[in-house]
């Protein structure tokens, strides 16, 4: 009886050692994550993954951006008066804090995305 037991708890035993060896590959050399994207962003169709990673990653990018707008604005409005010496009329500046909008002399609002710049 006592051999059996004893045959059993060596194989449970080479089962772990086995398990936990497998498991330090899997951290080490990455098995079983060939093939996935070191991004969290698929540029085929343009879309971020629907996991935290991705959740993240469009999170940093959304941040990024707004503080580029944020940035852009500054700068017009410490380097540009409100008033144009040479034409006489107003200059157009950036409004909101999201800097999504601007309004121009004429004092209508105009979506950002839509302004072309020359």
């Amino acid at each position: 009886m006592q051999r059996d037991i004893n045959r059993w708890e060596y194989m449970e035993k080479q089962d772990n050692d086995q398990e936990s060896r497998n498991e330090k590959m899997r951290l080490k050399y990455k098995i079983g994550l060939k093939g996935n994207g070191s991004a969290a962003y698929n540029v085929i169709n343009m879309e971020y993954e629907h996991s935290p990673k991705g959740n993240t990653l469009k999170g940093v990018e959304q941040m990024k951006s707004q503080r580029a707008v944020l940035r852009g604005q500054f700068i017009q409005q410490a380097n540009h008066p409100a008033y144009d010496p040479i034409n006489g009329s107003s200059r157009e500046h950036m409004q909101g804090a999201s800097g999504a909008y601007i309004q121009k002399g004429n004092g209508n609002m105009t979506p950002y995305l839509d302004i072309q710049i020359a």
